[in-house]
């Protein structure tokens, strides 16, 4: 009896092909690469940059949504959650500095993608 072939990650069977109950909608195209996903394209939406902000950006990185209101569960700490398009930036409304991304807890993260 023949086994069948193993994908990279030891599946005899693609994910995709995995859960009956999933529809055909609701299943993964597994078929596609990591290098075919576009990571930058986002179109530039010209706004005003928060006073502030500017210094802590990067050369020709924009602001693409701005979270008022974020605390960190780790710190306890206020400010606003800045996504762009390289990073997600925490500026604090305590000290007015960066925090980075290590330091800003997934749940928060979740919580704003849900917003």
């Amino acid at each position: 009896m023949a086994m069948p072939p193993r994908t990279r990650s030891g599946r005899t069977t693609p994910l995709h092909d995995s859960d009956p109950r999933l529809s055909e909608s609701d299943r993964i195209d597994g078929a596609g690469s990591w290098d075919a996903i576009e990571w930058t394209k986002v179109d530039p939406v010209s706004r005003s940059i928060p006073q502030g902000l500017q210094q802590f950006l990067l050369e020709a990185e924009q602001v693409i949504v701005e979270g008022y209101g974020v605390v960190l569960v780790n710190t306890d700490e206020a400010g606003t959650l800045f996504v762009t398009n390289y990073r997600l930036l925490f500026l604090s409304d305590g000290s007015r500095s960066i925090i980075g991304l290590g330091t800003i807890p997934l749940a928060t993260i979740e919580k704003f993608s849900k917003i």
